[in-house]
């Protein structure tokens, strides 16, 4: 349950959620410790997405079953693939997807910097399922005592970004209107000012 971020790939195989079990059965991991928690994301989430990668190039179609999946009528099977042109993807990930985002950085900022520091320092050790909790560890001792020696940001220290995403065509924003209370309602409902019941639940 600790771990539960990533269920995708302990459901491909039964091996890697072992593997990450054990790090919190030998009490290397506490999900309430930060510093741990945004170690275990740089390292494991990129080794995680990899290995998920391989193995969906070994479980796609291949030979007769490609040409099955490719060409379902040829063999009497229904043909239910959606196409999707590329070209459209791309407008609406540029469109509406900024990649520079804090929600995209696995850790804040500063703490990437200093961990490919450590990471290098390690020697830039090979990830593998024998090694990843050992270079956790290297990783978390090497944290700790620059710590030791100075101050080490755990937020980051920007969270001013623009948040804002463009309005579809025809469409406005919805009305926002800030009650004396403290709460604020923001939709169509009552021309912006809510239902009437608004500011009332406490009563």
């Amino acid at each position: 349950e600790e771990l539960g971020f990533i269920p995708l790939i302990t459901q491909s195989d039964p091996s890697f959620e072992s593997l990450l079990d054990n790090g919190v059965h030998q009490g290397w991991y506490d999900v309430d410790n930060t510093l741990q928690l945004m170690i275990l994301q740089w390292i494991f989430i990129p080794w995680l997405h990899a290995e998920l990668d391989a193995y969906c190039d070994h479980i796609l179609p291949h030979g007769v079953l490609e040409l099955v999946f490719s060409s379902p009528q040829d063999y009497g099977a229904l043909d239910l693939m959606f196409m999707v042109d590329k070209a459209a993807l791309k407008h609406v990930h540029q469109l509406y997807i900024n990649t520079g985002h804090l929600v995209f950085d696995l850790v804040p900022c500063p703490l990437h910097v200093l961990l490919e520091e450590c990471y290098n320092d390690l020697g830039h050790p090979t990830v593998t399922c024998l090694t990843i909790w050992h270079i956790y560890l290297d990783l978390l001792h090497a944290v700790q005592d620059h710590a030791l020696h100075s101050d080490l940001p755990t937020s980051p220290a920007d969270t001013d970004a623009d948040d804002n995403l463009p309005l579809l065509k025809g469409q406005c924003d919805l009305p926002f209107n800030d009650n004396d209370d403290g709460y604020y309602y923001m939709g169509g409902v009552g021309g912006g000012l809510g239902p009437p019941w608004m500011g009332q639940c406490d009563k």
